[in-house]
């Protein structure tokens, strides 16, 4: 059997299992790796690193109480910020209850998590509704914010198809759907956006890629912002603006938001909303400079890129409860500013809104980072005699 990365074969252990295998064979012999049903993450990062791999999916989930920590957490922010792979993921089947996003697609800042979307036209063929009803994310997929305040879910993507399937199911197709299915489909996009800038030559990074991905998705008025996140994937949308905003002095940069150790806002208790009490917070702002494997010569160049970066931002937000300044210089350095919110006006029920930064240079690019606010305002029930 020839190595699957040049010939494409495969062979099963056995008939009666129906299981699959292949190997890729590297170095004229020297290394095998053998592909079957499980492999270790750190295994499957080092591989990656060693074809070249730009982008990964990783259809798999768990529940988290920790965000940004341990050794998955370390080994996902390595491959995307030092080696330049795409780190998309599943956000999890546990919705529609809000906080039930997994890890570590939406519990890792450097990933992409997925929720999954589905249309009119997907109900009709795969679900044979007799009606239409309006553009949704399914009831299960999971729901952000993360619980450190994050909005957990990054975009959605089509969750559903009659697909094929095993042969050990003894069935050529069957109907499946998950966020497993979503987070490969908007992985496939990314592969598209990608190789049509190779193509072109036009320069980027994994922090320039996943936030004109964020600027270009395309909103859901009839999904709530928890499930869908920033909206569906946009192949055309999203290439048409990096080949329009490219090599700019913020292509490899990220900007880490932190308020009070968490990744944005998040008020849900009753003590949070006193009557008379003003909830004030202050949020950090720390740009960090992605490697994405880059030779010795651009590492001093970016060297440079550091010293000389600074930005000027206008801070906007939509809604009156938050308030907030209006500008913000920031440089390579950790920067903050205070943010106030009056609560007491909101109704009860689930709010979200976002603090969003742009480059005052080049508004049309879309904000540079973007601050998640949630607010959950009880009802107030009242038991009389």
């Amino acid at each position: 059997m020839a190595s699957y990365h040049e010939e494409h074969q495969f062979t099963r252990f056995s008939s009666l299992d129906m299981l699959n295998f292949s190997v890729n064979i590297y170095q004229e012999g020297i290394f095998w790796n053998l592909h079957q049903l499980c492999m270790s993450l750190s295994h499957l990062l080092h591989m990656l690193r060693v074809i070249q791999c730009d982008v990964v999916n990783v259809s798999f989930g768990e529940t988290a109480k920790w965000n940004n920590d341990g050794r998955v957490a370390e080994l996902v922010s390595q491959a995307v910020n030092n080696h330049g792979i795409l780190f998309l993921s599943s956000a999890g089947n546990s919705g529609p209850a809000l906080t039930t996003v997994g890890a570590p697609g939406c519990t890792i800042s450097a990933g992409i998590g997925v929720g999954a979307y589905v249309s009119p036209d997907m109900m009709v063929a795969e679900y044979s509704m007799r009606e239409k009803v309006p553009h949704n994310t399914y009831t299960w997929s999971s729901r952000g914010p993360a619980n450190d305040g994050a909005l957990g879910v990054t975009i959605s993507a089509p969750g559903g198809a009659i697909t094929s399937v095993p042969d050990w199911n003894l069935c050529g197709q069957e109907m499946m759907n998950g966020t497993s299915m979503s987070s490969p489909n908007a992985t496939g996009c990314m592969a598209l956006v990608l190789s049509g800038l190779k193509k072109r030559g036009i320069p980027y990074s994994t922090a320039s890629t996943k936030r004109a991905l964020i600027n270009t998705a395309k909103n859901v008025e009839s999904a709530d912002i928890f499930s869908l996140g920033h909206g569906l994937f946009q192949v055309d949308k999203m290439f048409e603006h990096m080949s329009e905003h490219h090599s700019l002095p913020e292509d490899f940069v990220t900007f880490n938001v932190s308020v009070n150790g968490g990744r944005g806002i998040y008020l849900r208790e009753p003590s949070d909303m006193l009557v008379g009490k003003l909830q004030t917070y202050t949020v950090v702002i720390t740009p960090t400079f992605v490697t994405n494997n880059l030779e010795d010569a651009e590492e001093l160049k970016q060297k440079k890129e550091k010293i000389a970066f600074q930005v000027s931002l206008a801070l906007t937000c939509g809604d009156t409860w938050v308030s907030i300044p209006t500008h913000l210089e920031i440089m390579n350095t950790s920067r903050q500013f205070s943010v106030k919110l009056d609560v007491e006006s909101l109704q009860p029920g689930a709010h979200f809104t976002e603090i969003l930064a742009y480059d005052v240079s080049c508004i049309e690019k879309g904000p540079l980072f973007r601050v998640p606010i949630t607010v959950i305002r009880p009802e107030r029930h009242l038991h009389h005699m």
